[in-house]
C-alpha cells in the first residue's frame, strides 16, 4: 500500500504550474491527481503518490514552493484510493479539526484612571 500527499493550493490557475514542476520533478502523470473546484472558491486540491522518503520529500518541496496553503500526508492510501476525494475530503476535516490553531496575540492594557486631584482647572 502506498503513501500520498495532498495539498491546497490557493490560485485554480496555478494547476499548470503544479503539473509542469511535478513533471519535472520525475512524477508520472498517473502519480498525482488535481481536483479543480468548479465553485466560486479560487483555490484547489492535489494528491500526490509518494512510496518512498524520497517522493515524499520532492512532492513537499514542491508544494512549499507554489505555496500552498496546507498539506496532509496520508500512510497506506494509494493514489488509485484517492480518486474518490469525498473519503479523502472527510479525513482531511477530520484532522483539521484536531488541530490546534494558534490565538492572536493578547494585549494587556494598563487602567485609566482619568483625571486625578493634581491638576487644577
Amino acid at each position: 500500500m502506498g503513501n500520498i500527499i495532498v495539498g491546497l493550493m490557493s490560485q485554480q490557475n496555478d494547476y499548470q504550474n503544479l503539473r509542469f514542476e511535478l513533471e519535472e520533478s520525475g512524477f508520472r502523470d498517473s502519480d498525482y491527481i488535481i481536483y479543480l473546484n468548479n465553485g466560486e472558491n479560487d483555490s484547489f486540491w492535489a494528491s500526490i503518490s509518494a512510496n518512498n522518503d524520497q517522493q515524499k520529500n520532492k512532492g513537499e518541496e514542491i508544494l512549499k514552493k507554489l505555496d500552498a496553503k496546507k498539506s496532509y500526508y496520508f500512510k497506506n492510501v494509494d493514489i488509485e484510493d484517492a480518486k474518490s476525494f469525498d473519503a479523502l475530503k472527510k479525513e482531511i476535516g477530520i484532522r483539521a479539526k484536531s488541530e490546534i490553531h494558534p490565538s492572536p496575540d493578547i494585549r494587556h492594557r494598563t487602567p485609566h484612571y482619568g483625571l486625578n486631584s493634581e491638576i487644577k482647572f
